[in-house]
């Protein structure tokens, strides 16, 4: 069992015990043809556990309770995952944030010994939550997903994709704004507002974790990305600045790995983030425009941090459609991007 019943707080006047036991083998192996396949099998699975007591997870005890954790326990929880899985996880400090709290991300990685041919074409996925503090789902998420992977990385299809995908996962890229239960990071500025894009006129990353994820990126060699966010309920691509579609070729598989993700999550929404609310300097474009890394954004709820009761429902939403797209990128072979990615690939 890698969390304890104190893994997840609710700090509301509602925490909820789930005496139920929990399903689930994660999602099955499928080619990127067989997409209606996979579609309809996730539909099926999820309204499965939508509307019947046996949730995904049995990294839950039967006396879990959920709530929000601060972000010390977040920082405990991941420590407490690497001594459990000392053979795939590692846990790094990207840096510090304004207010001098460290900046934690965890790495599962096949430890095995590779073709050195193998290891290059490797690919690199990243998880990040809490670009905005008052988003606290997108924090838990990260943590729970974290848990998922462990727990069923022996799975056929995870263990194929940990074989040529690392796994790298950050909580909360704005500690200092979710300690403080506030949006923005401690200095008043907006991160997902703070990144470059094409046409950009006025300053970029002027927040120091901005240029802690933009180094980020760099260092890992990102070729995959997620966002996680909560504020309305969908899943949103490239662009936010402008409204016009991606042109090269990972962008244009951006459309339908964003429906493939929210038909996995049960959501009505995949669209541009243009289109969902006009955005100027968010993640998924700098990574997208700069890095030609695959990108997209998951918005959790309609709200910023919904009640307690609602996010073990939540939990198992998010990681369906984490775990969908992370299967069908890795069936699609996408191009490696990063930062070694072509000039071609960077035009967007």
């Amino acid at each position: 069992m890698l969390l304890n019943t104190d893994n997840f707080k609710k700090r509301s006047k509602n925490p909820v015990n789930y005496n139920t036991r929990r399903t689930g083998d994660g999602i099955p192996e499928q080619s990127s043809r067989e997409g209606k396949d996979l579609k309809k099998l996730l539909q099926i699975k999820l309204v499965f556990s939508l509307f019947s007591t046996q949730y995904l997870f049995s990294s839950v005890s039967q006396r879990d309770e959920f709530y929000y954790k601060d972000y010390k326990k977040i920082i405990s929880v991941l420590q407490t995952l690497k001594t459990e899985n000392p053979d795939v996880v590692s846990l790094h400090t990207a840096g510090n944030s304004t207010l001098g709290l460290p900046v934690f991300y965890a790495s599962i990685k096949n430890t095995k010994k590779e073709e050195a041919s193998n290891k290059l074409k490797k690919k690199s996925f990243l998880l990040v939550g809490g670009h905005h503090g008052n988003e606290k789902p997108s924090v838990e998420a990260v943590v729970y997903f974290v848990t998922f992977v462990l727990e069923k990385r022996n799975r056929p299809w995870l263990n194929k994709v940990l074989q040529k995908t690392d796994l790298h996962f950050l909580p909360a890229l704005n500690p200092d704004g979710y300690s403080l239960s506030n949006r923005m990071q401690s200095r008043g500025i907006d991160i997902n507002r703070d990144y470059f894009y094409p046409g950009r006129k006025h300053m970029a990353k002027r927040a120091k974790e901005t240029r802690i994820m933009t180094k980020l990126l760099d260092k890992l060699s990102i070729t995959d990305a997620i966002s996680l966010h909560s504020g309305i309920e969908g899943v949103l691509w490239p662009h936010g600045f402008k409204d016009e579609p991606p042109r090269n070729a990972i962008g244009k598989r951006l459309p339908a790995l964003a429906k493939i993700v929210a038909d996995a999550m049960g959501f009505k929404k995949a669209m541009p983030m243009f289109q969902s609310y006009p955005t100027f300097g968010a993640f998924i474009d700098y990574a997208f425009t700069q890095k030609a890394i695959s990108a997209l954004t998951i918005e959790l709820s309609e709200h910023h941090a919904p009640d307690g009761s609602q996010l073990p429902l939540l939990m198992a939403k998010t990681t369906w459609g984490l775990s969908a797209f992370i299967n069908e990128v890795h069936q699609l072979n996408l191009p490696s991007s990063g930062v070694d990615a072509p000039n071609n690939l960077l035009a967007h």
